[in-house]
């Protein structure tokens, strides 16, 4: 979802240069929002990616310690 917000608003802000016709700030206002959403789509897949990987070793390491 993020992802998808951060495509259109990069769009937006392309368009807005492409054309010439820019809004004062808002051009630039758009950029940094899609720069934002991408660093905060990111780091949320970090912290899932980190806890399916303890989740992981967890499910590893008890069966090791049923075996042994």
């Amino acid at each position: 979802m993020l992802w998808s917000i951060a495509v259109l608003l990069t769009g937006l802000w392309c368009l807005g240069l492409a054309t010439g016709y820019t809004t004062g700030l808002l051009i630039h206002v758009l950029i940094a929002a899609a720069i934002i959403l991408l660093v905060i789509n990111i780091k949320q897949e970090i912290v899932i990616y980190d806890e399916l990987t303890e989740i992981s070793r967890a499910g590893k390491r008890k069966k090791a310690h049923l075996r042994g």
